[in-house]
């Protein structure tokens, strides 16, 4: 989404313990592979703009030990610099050695999407341990520059002792292929919608594939309703008072029932910093989502996830 320097608020409130820097710390990827928080805020008014700093606890990673895998750009990501695409390899302590790299670098390619049409691309291999990053990665730089349209970073079924996390942001693609679907131009859309158990509320928050203009008081973006009924919420904008743009929209909602359909509602003048309205993948801007909270997949302690 941005250069290798670039450090991201991540989506819905995802940190790693050890931090989200990049590229001496695990990148911004890597920390949304590891957990979700809901963020306990205790700024007052529906309208505030705030940098959210919460670390909270977060579910210990299942599934077997290996080396564990994400994708640069995560999937769904519009407006995206996409000159180099990358394959992280973590191995923690054990590292990550030749063949698995090797192995890896076999498994991924460039495809349009959702055509899967090949893509022209070179591809590199990073061995670990270059500079002060223990990690390896597989490299693709795309030849000649990308048209703006939609594609998808593609990674076959990976080899023995490779894992994808369980919280890794990545599209599977069927026969145990996943990749990471984005699009260089501006076509911002919702990417997640997390809701997590607040004391007496629930939170929602709302990440969107790349950054919206501050175009709308922060309590217009989106509305929430449940049995027919608005619910009361307060909204704020996670960026800091002088961005003119915003990644992720938190919402402090009354009390949601976990088993009755839950609508959001995204303001038709909601857009991107490009000028461009927020759609829902059929292209409709102003779109509306309906999901059962008891029905999501977990995303953390405490935590639930929608994904369009």
């Amino acid at each position: 989404m941005s250069s290798r320097r670039t450090t991201v608020v991540v989506g819905a409130l995802a940190l790693l313990v050890a931090g989200c820097a990049q590229p001496a710390e695990p990148p911004p990827e890597q920390a949304e592979l590891t957990g979700m928080a809901s963020a306990r805020i205790e700024a007052a008014g529906p309208s505030i703009d705030y940098e959210p700093r919460p670390r909270f606890p977060v579910e210990p990673e299942p599934g077997p030990a290996g080396v564990r895998l994400w994708l640069e750009p995560m999937d769904g990501s519009t407006a995206v610099d996409a000159h180099v695409l990358r394959v992280g390899l973590d191995g923690g302590e054990a590292g990550v050695g030749g063949a698995m790299l090797a192995q890896l670098a076999s498994l991924v390619s460039l495809r349009t999407w959702p055509e899967l049409e090949p893509v022209p691309a070179a591809v590199r291999q990073r061995a670990a341990g270059q500079g002060d990053d223990p990690r390896a990665y597989v490299e693709l730089e795309p030849a000649p520059a990308l048209a703006d349209r939609w594609y998808v970073l593609r990674v076959g079924q990976p080899p023995a002792g490779a894992i994808w996390p369980r919280y890794a942001w990545r599209h599977e693609l069927g026969g145990g292929a996943s990749g990471a679907r984005f699009r260089p131009g501006s076509d911002p859309k919702v990417r997640q919608v997390q809701l997590c158990d607040e004391p007496g509320s629930t939170a929602l928050v709302i990440d969107f594939t790349e950054r919206l203009a501050k175009s709308l008081p922060a309590g217009t973006f989106a509305t929430v309703r449940q049995a027919g009924t608005p619910a009361s919420c307060e909204s704020r904008l996670m960026s800091r008072p002088e961005d003119p743009s915003f990644g992720q929209l938190y919402l402090r909602c009354q009390k949601l029932a976990d088993h009755e359909a839950v609508e959001l509602l995204i303001h038709p003048q909601a857009t991107s910093m490009s000028g461009r309205s927020v759609a829902d993948w059929a292209g409709q801007a102003g779109p509306g989502f309906s999901f059962v909270p008891a029905e999501l997949p977990s995303w953390g302690k405490g935590c639930r996830a929608f994904r369009p």
